[in-house]
């Protein structure tokens, strides 16, 4: 539709500066105007709704609280851990470190599914 009216605007153009009547020229400078002023808002639709998200990519209130009550979990996860860090004797390690950090013997790291190394996902718990 936007090429509709940009060939509009070119004909009337092309009628207004060929004509020699004068009622004849103003309409079809007033077309002409008209016209001009429709495409351009039409070429800024179409490159508007190009760059546009479309409804069913955008998150809806659930999903965005969802996200949120993860990053908080995330980020309490995380305060956790700094504490417990912070809180080892500067010496080393503590008693039963060296046995859980060397699978108990049971030849490799295990993870048991707990959140302390970032969430349970075979990292090893170290």
């Amino acid at each position: 539709m936007r090429w509709l009216f940009l060939i509009l605007t070119m004909l009337a153009a092309g009628v207004a500066f060929s004509s020699d009547n004068p009622v004849l020229m103003g309409v079809s400078f007033l077309l002409m105007f008209v016209f001009a002023f429709i495409a351009v808002l039409a070429f800024a639709q179409a490159r508007i709704e190009a760059g546009s998200q479309s409804q069913i990519s955008v998150l809806g209130a659930h999903e965005v609280q969802e996200l949120r009550r993860q990053a908080a979990h995330k980020r309490v996860a995380a305060q956790a851990a700094t504490r417990a860090a912070a809180s080892r004797p500067a010496g080393g390690a503590v008693a039963g470190e060296y046995m859980a950090s060397s699978g108990g013997g049971r030849g490799g790291r295990t993870d048991h599914g707990d959140l302390a190394d970032g969430a349970g996902d075979g990292g090893g718990g170290d």
